[in-house]
């Protein structure tokens, strides 16, 4: 009972361990969006980029309990006591973002679809650690992820939604390598104010050709953001809404 309740960590170690987790962390992050980009890696892309996305998912909440593990062994009446208080106070929480690591396995949730969750129908606009947000015609609305697992969604395709477009670029240059070129189209768009801000462009490469998925603020300004990508050097169409 005595080495249980011993002190056997300290701060120093605690600052190196947060220091290597997060390390790996942003590497894993790195590496995603390097293989999102990478054209070369033709179909083995998605699913490296897929097992990262699980990888992350488990990552993050596994280098938390790692580190208040180490808390709590520092000074293990103290560092516990306050665990135990703030398991407590933010019970909630933690029940969401437990809920939401597990639905966010699959990736059926992602900016861009439509939902509808009980009498509830919209676009999502944001999935974050704690829940989702939708755009309805009311509004936006918030739905934590623990109201998703117990009441249920269900995701609409095949109809129109919002402002959401997945287009199809192609360089005019046909020298131009699309995976090069990505990262400047990427600003391009950002500096577009056809585009809605809060979502940011996905942009992914396939069989030399660029595929954008982006969110317009009215709908009648796709024309317009066509003619300004052929202005950049780009034959662009759309492929499908999302």
């Amino acid at each position: 009972m005595e080495v249980l309740f011993a002190k056997q960590f300290n701060w120093i170690e605690l600052g190196l361990a947060a220091v290597f987790l997060l390390l790996v962390y942003f590497l894993l992050q790195f590496l995603q969006r390097i293989v999102s980009r990478a054209g070369f890696l033709r179909n083995m892309r998605f699913a490296i980029e897929d097992g990262i996305h699980q990888l992350l998912l488990f990552y993050e909440p596994l280098a938390g309990i790692i580190l208040i593990g180490i808390l709590v062994f520092i000074n293990p009446v103290l560092h516990g006591s306050l665990l135990i208080l703030l398991i407590l106070l933010g019970y909630k929480q933690l029940r969401n973002y437990v809920s939401g690591r597990v639905i966010r396995i699959n990736k059926s949730l992602s900016a861009g679809k439509k939902i509808k969750v009980d009498n509830q129908q919209g676009i999502i606009s944001v999935v974050g650690r704690q829940g989702i947000e939708i755009q309805t015609d009311e509004g936006l609305h918030f739905i934590p992820y623990q109201h998703l697992q117990e009441k249920g969604y269900t995701l609409i395709s095949g109809q129109e939604i919002g402002g959401f477009y997945q287009l199809e670029l192609l360089p005019k240059d046909e020298k131009a390598k699309p995976a090069v070129l990505q990262e400047g189209l990427m600003n391009l768009l950002a500096a577009t104010p056809y585009l809605d801000i809060q979502f940011k462009p996905e942009l992914t490469v396939r069989d030399q050709t660029i595929h954008a998925r982006v969110l317009l603020k009215e709908e009648q300004h796709l024309s317009a953001l066509l003619a300004l990508i052929e202005d950049w050097g780009y034959q662009g169409k759309v492929t499908n809404l999302i």
